[in-house]
């Protein structure tokens, strides 16, 4: 057996004991990869869904002349670049995590050595919807200080956790940060013990606190423990836990739970295989005590670095899964209670690269976008963005349905009233998009023509709309198919319903100028190209 036989062999032999196939996963609908010049190395670390369907990605890149930029790419949805926007100055700049306000910017979060008071200072800055720098901060001590990530408060302000090294010292500080919305700092705390303490995710919780995830060599039971820290809305300590065992145990992101606990992902140590890294998630109740935890991996080292509950309660987690010695960008789903669903690797189809996941985010469809960095041979490694299809429960059903049959229309053109009943038949709240298309005489086809991308339905329930649709009298005469559909458009389709109607001829002056789609009693009026 060749070598590359035999590697392929032992790789799908891994891949077989360490991910039972419990569920197909979904369907990968595209990949990106940027690049800012040849050789360079450009690392994705945060991606988020703009409001306009498309995304927006935060990491680093390379220049030709050395340290790094913060690189902030903004793409539709289908992952095409609309712009990108390099930060920066002459020493090292890098953004980790990124959101976009209700104006439509963006704010920041990362380290800076450009600029600031110290070595490092942790660094905040503000775009336009545009790319357009808007402002920025600096936060920190004059050692080394870094953010990691941010979330927009209820107040429209900031928070920032990272971490910091206090003056003259060899050790290092959870670093939490409030501003408000011009980036000014409100208060700014740090929680630490004896040795090193990180903090490497935020957010703001229910109760106008926040929680923190990270990691300790302070306290707990071993070299490096996770660590989870609960404060108030002024950011003073509430409480704080360890998790972990006598080796090393790290946390890196955190959210909380629909049932108002918390959900962490990291690398564990002490409770992986042969003692060697696995990806870790943890749950806890609302007052941080363990509730149960889960490992995923094999014989070699993995690790779990962003974490989201889904729409169904479940889990999904990217991070970096290690096969026969190389590492590949790693998307992993479970279900509410941590159970293996499916998994998916990527790689650029090359051995002996350097690949990693780093953020993934449920899309408005119900699927999933991932972000991290696909490496080469070479010390190259490029931003990629991944979008993965939904794994959702198809339940959704739609019968549309004349209010009077059969619908005839005049030569002059005209309009027709018609039922559309959606179903949901899951226990859980559908979020899901509407459209329609009409079949010509002629065989052609307008549409799709999206009618509403933001609709919900409650677990069992079902809405019943009258909707008036009217045909020019431009149109063709003949016999027309008016067809309906629910899904996340425009991937997947759950489910379509149609009806006939006929126009007579011959075409006759045009009583509108479109055709139109509207709610009876309801702000909304959805046009289509005329004829």
């Amino acid at each position: 057996m060749n070598r590359t036989l035999m590697i392929l062999c032992v790789g799908l032999l891994l891949c077989l004991v360490t991910f039972p196939s419990i569920a197909q996963p979904p369907e990968t609908l595209w990949t990106r990869t940027f690049n800012s010049w040849e050789n360079s190395v450009d690392k994705g670390f945060d991606v988020q869904q703009t409001a306009d369907g498309g995304f927006v990605v935060v990491g680093f890149m390379e220049p030709e002349e050395g340290g790094n930029d913060a690189w902030v790419i903004r793409t539709d949805p289908n992952g095409d670049e609309i712009w990108n926007q390099t930060l920066g100055g002459d020493q090292t700049d890098e953004g980790y995590g990124i959101v976009q306000c209700a104006d439509g910017s963006f704010v920041v979060v990362g380290k800076t050595s450009s600029t600031g008071e110290g070595w490092f200072d942790a660094w905040l800055f503000k775009m336009d919807a545009n790319g357009n720098r808007v402002w920025a901060r600096t936060f920190g001590d004059t050692e080394l200080d870094r953010g990691y990530s941010l979330q927009q408060t209820t107040d429209g302000g900031f928070i920032l956790v990272g971490t910091t090294q206090p003056s003259g010292s060899q050790d290092t500080d959870v670093l939490l940060v409030k501003t408000d919305d011009f980036g000014n700092q409100l208060w700014q705390r740090t929680v630490g013990w004896a040795l090193e303490d990180y903090g490497r995710s935020v957010q703001q919780t229910t109760d106008g606190g926040y929680i923190v995830a990270g990691h300790t060599d302070s306290i707990g039971q071993g070299h490096e423990d996770g660590l989870l820290i609960k404060t108030d809305s002024a950011g003073e300590l509430e409480w704080h836990r360890t998790f972990g065992g006598t080796r090393h145990d790290l946390l890196y992101d955190v959210c909380q739970t629909s049932d108002g606990g918390y959900v962490m992902v990291g690398e564990t140590d002490s409770l992986g295989a042969d003692y060697r890294d696995e990806l870790w998630m943890i749950k806890t109740d609302p007052s941080g005590y363990l509730q149960w935890s889960r490992t995923y991996g094999g014989w070699l080292d993995d690790e779990g670095v962003s974490i989201r509950q889904t729409s169904d309660g479940g889990f999904v987690m990217a991070g970096t899964h290690w096969v026969v010695g190389t590492p590949e960008m790693w998307l992993i789903r479970t279900d509410e209670l941590g159970n293996y669903q499916w998994s998916k690797l990527f790689n650029n189809g090359v051995y002996d690269n350097n690949d990693g996941g780093h953020s993934v985010r449920q899309t408005s469809d119900g699927g999933y976008i991932m972000t991290g960095f696909i490496g080469y041979p070479t010390t190259r490694a490029d931003i990629a963005l991944i979008r993965v299809a939904s794994d959702l429960a198809a339940d959704l059903t739609l019968s549309i349905a004349p209010v009077n049959a059969p619908i005839v229309l005049p030569a002059g053109g005209g309009s027709f009233q018609f039922t559309a009943l959606v179903q949901n038949l899951t226990d859980y709240t559908q979020t899901f998009a509407a459209w329609s298309a009409v079949d010509l005489p002629n065989g052609t086809t307008y549409g799709p023509v999206l009618l509403r991308y933001d609709l919900n339905l409650a677990p069992g329930g079902q809405f019943d709309v009258v909707l008036t649709q009217e045909v020019p009298g431009v149109a063709p005469s003949g016999v027309y198919v008016y067809r309906g559909s629910v899904g996340f458009y425009p991937f997947n389709t759950f489910d379509t319903s149609e009806l006939e109607f006929e126009k007579l001829g011959p075409s006759g002056q045009s009583n509108t100028t479109a055709w139109n789609t509207g709610i009876l009693s309801d702000r909304y009026v959805f046009v289509w190209p005329p004829f």
